[in-house]
């Protein structure tokens, strides 16, 4: 993150974009963690006296995404974004909806998102009736032969389509990417990806 918004051209739409929302980060402290055990389908430990469930969702958001229950605490991990359009890397859209679907049979008290401030299922069945919503209305359009661009502006023109969501440039990588599950296509990179969102951002 640090080359990108440091290294990228600031003349072209990824360059700039990248310095208007993450410039004000300071990434050079970063350090990865690797992880000292790895599980497929469920695992679950303790933490004191507490039993934690972590279940595996994932390809949604990333290709390995997880999310965790506490009780009557579920944390979603990023396959839940509260408050903005989410851009979802891996999709496809199919498996998004299916670990909302997950954390919903759960019956949580609170659901602590990976954007956005902890809620309630109430919040999360709406985002579900949007997932829903861009699922159909990018297979429709992919269908009638529209590429993920034209897709993208028809959702757009309509005024009423979610307009208190944020950062709606980020639904073009939900369209891109789920164009590439519906042709068979290799997904586009990351920075494919920001730059057609960045691009339609500032167009």
């Amino acid at each position: 993150m640090h080359a990108l918004v440091h290294n990228t051209p600031p003349d072209l739409p990824l360059g700039r974009y990248l310095r208007d929302h993450f410039s004000v980060f300071d990434f050079t402290s970063a350090r990865l963690t690797l992880p000292t055990k790895t599980f497929s389908g469920q695992h679950t430990f303790s933490v004191g006296d507490k039993e934690v469930e972590l279940y595996e969702v994932g390809p949604a958001h990333h290709v390995g995404d997880l999310v965790a229950r506490v009780g009557d605490v579920v944390c979603t991990g990023d396959v839940f974004f509260h408050g903005d359009h989410p851009p979802h890397w891996a999709g496809p859209l199919q498996n998004i909806i299916n670990a909302c679907e997950l954390v919903l049979s759960f019956d949580p008290r609170v659901i602590i998102p990976g954007h956005g401030r902890p809620t309630d299922q109430a919040a999360l069945e709406e985002h579900l009736v949007y997932l829903r919503t861009v699922q159909r209305e990018v297979h429709r359009c992919y269908e009638a032969g529209l590429s993920a661009e034209k897709t993208m502006d028809e959702l757009f023109q309509r005024q009423d389509f979610y307009p208190h969501l944020g950062l709606p440039e980020r639904l073009m990588i939900v369209i891109e990417l789920e164009h590439s599950h519906l042709s068979g296509s290799s997904s586009p990179s990351v920075l494919e990806l920001s730059s057609k969102a960045a691009a339609w951002s500032y167009r």
